[in-house]
């Protein structure tokens, strides 16, 4: 079955990061992933996608076709131009807290797309993933007022 995204979706938050460090050795559009089960076929994942501006957002998530049991799609919005889009490596960070999965189900397919083009497409094992971070200062990035 396709992910069930349950109404923790609409109220999921999307969030974008700081700017990463010169010596950050990541390409564009690459993503990272944590994940944390919560009991009752819920999984709180975690995505961060490396956007190459700073005006990326993050925006909509939905169920994405594929060969793997679960997959979502997860989209960038680019949400301003000109000079105060600073060209630097910005993660675009998406929090889906409630993702529905069968209990059979271990990996998640992400599809991240932005500006109406598929970006990447890369298979996630969820048991070999990091937790969620929780609390201010853990994990790569951490909202000044926490998820």
């Amino acid at each position: 079955m396709r992910a069930r995204l349950l109404a923790a979706v609409l109220g999921s938050t999307a969030l974008v990061g700081c700017a990463t460090g010169p010596f950050d050795n990541r390409e564009p559009w690459e993503v990272q992933v944590q994940a944390t089960p919560r009991g009752a076929g819920l999984v709180h994942v975690r995505t961060y996608t490396l956007a190459p501006n700073a005006c990326y957002t993050a925006g909509e998530v939905r169920s994405a076709p594929s060969t793997q049991a679960q997959a979502i799609q997860l989209q960038a919005v680019l949400a301003g131009s000109g000079p105060y889009c600073a060209s630097v490596m910005t993660e675009v960070v998406h929090d889906l807290p409630g993702l529905q999965l069968e209990p059979d189900d271990r990996f998640l397919e992400i599809v991240v797309s932005a500006d109406g083009v598929e970006r990447n497409r890369v298979v996630v094992d969820l048991g070999a993933v990091p937790p969620v971070a929780q609390g201010y200062g853990a994990g790569p990035y951490n909202p000044p007022f926490g998820t």
